[in-house]
């Protein structure tokens, strides 16, 4: 099964949740308690004004469903902010996202695209303005901070260099190994 190709860009201090969403959150939030309060002093007041309840209760649904969308989408997008998160602590740890030492202030950034494909997870690397990590490096670093912070194992499979990037496949339960017995008479025959 394939799925989508996502793009991770990680760069210095980056959050995981975005600052964007947590203030849409809290917008709706208050959006949603002034149409609760809106629409319980438009019924106290007797009522009469139908068009007013009616309004309010428009308010409401409109931003109810608004926060419903972002919690449903949190969820779908669960996975991805786990990945992301994994990737900004290899990100910190191996130094990809050191400032150059220029007038420029230039920011660099950690170029990732991941996938799920064959029972495989796949992580294609792309290095930026400087190849501060080595590929021979790499895999045993994703290694390490996936395994940390998932809490499974995870076994590369294929680390291939291509001339931009690097393309690496996980596994996550160890192959079976084959055995035989009776080895050393097939070796005195």
């Amino acid at each position: 099964m394939t799925k989508k190709h996502r793009t991770i860009i990680i760069s210095k201090g980056s959050p995981v949740a975005t600052k964007h969403t947590k203030q849409l959150v809290i917008f709706l939030c208050i959006l949603l308690l002034s149409g609760l309060f809106g629409f319980r002093i438009a019924t106290w007041l007797g009522g009469n004004n139908k068009a007013a309840i009616n309004i309010f209760i428009l308010w409401i649904a409109l931003t109810a469903g608004s926060l419903l969308f972002l919690l449903i989408r949190e969820l779908v997008n669960i996975r991805l902010n786990k990945t992301r998160s994994c990737l900004q602590t290899l990100a910190e740890r191996s130094g990809m996202l050191k400032q150059d030492q220029d007038d420029k202030h230039t920011t660099i950034t950690a170029k990732f695209k991941v996938w799920r494909e064959n029972g495989l997870d796949w992580i294609e690397y792309f290095p930026r303005a400087s190849k501060v990590v080595s590929y021979d490096e790499l895999p045993n670093l994703l290694i390490e901070v996936f395994e940390e912070i998932s809490g499974k194992p995870w076994i590369l499979v294929k680390a291939q260099p291509t001339r931009t990037s690097l393309i690496m496949s996980f596994q996550h339960e160890e192959d079976t190994r084959l055995t035989m017995n009776g080895a050393d008479e097939y070796a005195k025959n």
